[in-house]
């Protein structure tokens, strides 16, 4: 399937430290193949869904970088969804 997506992202860096945003929007239009090769379309509209990160990370040296935040989803469905998110970043020379 297509699904057109936009967003935004924004940082700030105060020396090793930083502060990253991120947000998108997009509605889900899937279309799923059978054998006889026509399309299965869904009967409903899928819910626009709107998810957004905030990340915070330490530059310990040139090579390493770690990261620790949160995501959440959200949109024309009922609830916010919360997860954790994090990583470790090895920059080659």
């Amino acid at each position: 399937g297509f699904a057109a997506t936009y967003g935004g992202f924004a940082s700030a860096y105060y020396g090793p430290l930083s502060l990253r945003f991120s947000f998108s929007v997009y509605r889900p239009d899937p279309a799923y193949p059978n054998r006889s090769n026509d399309n299965l379309q869904a009967k409903f509209a899928f819910p626009r869904v709107m998810t957004e990160y905030i990340v915070a990370g330490y530059r310990l040296n040139d090579s390493w970088e770690f990261r620790v935040g949160a995501a959440n989803t959200f949109g024309e469905f009922p609830g916010w969804h919360w997860s954790v998110t994090g990583g470790v970043s090895y920059y080659p020379k």
